[in-house]
């Protein structure tokens, strides 16, 4: 049973409940035509998880004799299905139900997963079917005239990037389904700018960003003055999610108003620089942001 790579532990339970639980369904008949694939397997387990991850080939140590036996999840099931040459046998009869659906057996010590690329754009990789746009405008032009900066009362960096997060992307869905009502984008553009320029400037009412000098990280006022806040920045436990709600933010922005982009550059990047190296980037003219 494969859930993450680099825990050794949960190979090893998957074997064990290959070995308990799918025996006994074939002995239940259920193993759908599989023929008597348990009596082969032998006493076989894995001894290592290592992966490369370039490739995201999964190559599975054994000791004994015999095919090595795991459990995959349908995800698995669907990029495992796509390779042609893939060195395993699916077997489709060995079924062990489970919350994320149905974990099917796998015969096989090296797998290879093929997935399709993500690629980093503005908008979703296939397009929006047009058969929708009507729908998804209405409830767009709901959504953005229900934005309003003045309404926030939380002042809490997590849950006030969310909303930056969230306006900014009704910006883009606006893109995608071809509307370009100046009403919208200036509204749009009115919000990201009203919520996220006191957070740059040092003007926001109750919180705002501070550097670590010990620890050389960016932190938030609030979670300096609070030791239970369980978000908090000072404990460096979820940067990419905070700081990464006011980037999104800035990004559609600088994409809406490449001017406003130019003026507050310096304040991005060093919000950027708090999780990601940009010493080469910051080399190279017509850098990310206003690109």
């Amino acid at each position: 049973m494969l859930y993450g790579v680099g825990q050794p532990l949960v190979p090893r339970l998957g074997i064990q409940l290959a070995g308990d639980v799918l025996r006994r369904r074939q002995r239940r008949a259920e193993a759908g035509g599989a023929g008597s694939v348990g009596d082969n397997l032998g006493d076989v387990w894995d001894l290592s998880d290592e992966v490369a991850a370039a490739t995201e080939e999964y190559r599975w140590k054994k000791r004994g004799s015999g095919d090595l036996l795991l459990l995959a999840n349908p995800l698995h099931i669907q990029l495992l299905c796509d390779i042609i040459d893939c060195d395993v046998t699916v077997l489709t009869g060995f079924k062990y139900k489970s919350i994320d659906g149905d974990l099917v057996g796998i015969l096989g010590d090296s797998w290879f997963l093929k997935t399709d690329p993500v690629y980093v754009t503005w908008h979703s990789t296939n397009g929006v079917k047009k058969e929708y746009h009507k729908e998804i405008v209405y409830a767009l032009l709901k959504d953005v005239e229900e934005i309003d900066s003045s309404a926030i009362t939380t002042t809490s960096s997590y849950f006030y990037g969310k909303l930056i997060a969230r306006a900014a992307r009704l910006a883009l869905i606006a893109e995608e389904v071809f509307l370009f009502d100046m009403i919208l984008k200036v509204k749009i553009k009115k919000f990201l700018k009203e919520t996220i320029e006191p957070w740059l400037d040092g003007t926001f009412n109750g919180n705002g960003f501070l550097y670590d000098h010990k620890w050389g990280g960016i932190v938030t006022k609030q979670g300096c003055a609070d030791s239970n806040d369980y978000i908090g920045t000072e404990f460096y436990n979820a940067q990419l999610n905070q700081l990464g709600y006011f980037l999104y933010g800035i990004a559609v922005l600088v994409k809406l108003d490449p001017d406003w982009g130019r003026k507050f550059k310096p304040q991005a990047y060093s919000l950027m620089e708090d999780f990601m190296n940009l010493n080469i980037i910051l080399q190279i003219s017509n850098c990310m942001l206003l690109n």
